[in-house]
């Protein structure tokens, strides 16, 4: 994938987020290659070895060693990959009625059954994971790719802080 090792910076966090972004990017760039992309950084075939000494060097900074720098780095990876193939993959075959039937099934929803997703229905219809009819080419999930990128940056720093 072209880019995702940023350059080095002064704080680790600035330097894992802006991996993040590089590579959801990239993927947003090239949206034909989210399914591959979980292959790709475990293939071991073409290997970014200045993503991962960036990675590595950034997690050390930030207090990891050893096994705990082994568990955030892989962390860290599939957290890479995880969002944005979710985001950017790719949609039915059949995907004008594949799309009818998921919105015909959101209208469907059973409030009863099912309040807390019908009271957040609007929030979440076509925004959330499995709630969808549009990928990130057609229907970005920028808010919650920020949000994604907060929350491990945040869970490492508290990790951290413990060590």
């Amino acid at each position: 994938m072209e880019h995702v090792a940023p350059d080095p910076q002064e704080r680790w966090q600035d330097y894992l987020r802006a991996a993040m972004v590089n590579c959801h990017d990239a993927v947003r760039r090239h949206p034909n290659i989210a399914p591959l992309l979980g292959s790709q950084l475990v293939s071991n075939a073409s290997t970014d070895f200045k993503l991962v000494e960036g990675v590595l060097a950034a997690l050390q900074q930030a207090g990891f060693s050893g096994p705990s720098l082994a568990g955030a780095y892989n962390s860290f990876i599939a957290a890479l990959a995880g969002f944005t193939t979710l985001e950017f993959a790719p949609l039915s075959e059949n995907t004008a009625a594949w799309q009818r039937q998921v919105q015909e099934n959101l209208r469907a929803v059973d409030a009863e059954q099912h309040p807390t997703l019908a009271q957040n229905m609007d929030q979440l219809s076509n925004r959330g994971f499995s709630l969808r009819w549009q990928n990130g080419v057609d229907a970005a999930l920028n808010d919650s790719f920020t949000f994604y990128v907060d929350t491990l940056l945040c869970g490492l720093e508290t990790l951290a802080a413990r060590r």
